[in-house]
């Protein structure tokens, strides 16, 4: 489903809850926060997929599940590759935004935002549920954009002389403890708005030009772990930015890819 005036091109767009409750049955609303928190009062007809669920754990990194464990869990839960998808969580749109990373990575269409804290939405007297909706299993085909991902090997590229640019979205804190070579500090705290998840679009761009960004940069986003600067990728992508990459396993792998290997620093030690 695609509503009238829509760009046909795969994207991400941010909407007020007033725009859900006009939303038909091809909708899908997706709760990314705890499934305690769900049952406590959810968006009614909204699913439950935590985080956790949809963010692969190796070790200290996190990563997109592979395409086929992505179309088993769209399965799951009934999405189709046509469903309109709108998603929502507690944390200004920081776990909703890598959920809707990981839907473009393979390749939906059809993304939304709610540009409301859940807890906001409720205190301005949304409609909440304690139901959970009848869900059928379906069949989902990913389509990997793999160009909306990053990699190790890819910013050690972009560091060996290539046009694109890196973005550290962690707090500036966390920048100065340690970050990757030629990283540009852009904190996403700076887009945060008051009661919406963003800022204007004005003041967004702003944000953006004064940190080095234009239009045409091809950009790649990292924190610590690919959660927070998944709110970025979201935000480049919301206000028109189409050459933008999330570094998922952020700089945890680029740290540990640093350090001395064992046996180089015991020969280091012991020459």
């Amino acid at each position: 489903m695609r509503l009238k005036g829509e760009k046909a091109e795969v994207s991400i767009t941010l909407v007020d809850p007033q725009w859900i409750e006009k939303l038909g049955p091809n909708v899908k609303i997706i709760d990314v926060r705890r499934r305690v928190d769900y049952k406590a009062g959810h968006i009614p007809g909204a699913i439950s997929i935590p985080v956790t669920v949809f963010v692969k754990s190796i070790g200290r990194l996190k990563d997109a599940p592979n395409p086929q464990e992505f179309e088993d869990l769209m399965g799951k839960f009934g999405i189709h590759n046509e469903s309109l998808i709108v998603t929502y969580d507690d944390q200004w749109g920081v776990y909703a935004s890598r959920l809707l990373w990981t839907l473009d990575l393979y390749g939906h269409k059809d993304l939304y935002l709610l540009d409301r804290n859940f807890s906001i939405y409720k205190r301005n007297q949304g409609r909440v549920s304690h139901s959970n909706p009848e869900i059928k299993k379906s069949i989902y085909v990913a389509k990997l954009n793999a160009h909306f991902a990053s990699s190790i090997s890819h910013i050690s590229n972009v560091l060996d002389g290539t046009n694109e640019i890196i973005i550290d979205a962690g707090e500036r804190m966390d920048f100065l403890n340690g970050h990757i070579p030629g990283a540009i500090n852009l904190p996403w705290r700076l887009c945060l708005g008051k009661d919406r998840n963003f800022l204007s679009k004005e003041r967004i761009k702003r944000i953006f030009k004064e940190h080095g960004l234009s239009i045409d940069n091809e950009a790649n986003i990292y924190c610590k772990d690919g959660m927070t600067s998944a709110y970025i990728y979201a935000a480049l992508r919301i206000f028109g930015y189409e050459k933008v990459k999330l570094y998922s396993r952020g700089y945890a792998e680029w740290e540990e890819a640093s350090k001395p290997k064992v046996a180089e620093f015991q020969e280091l030690l012991n020459p």
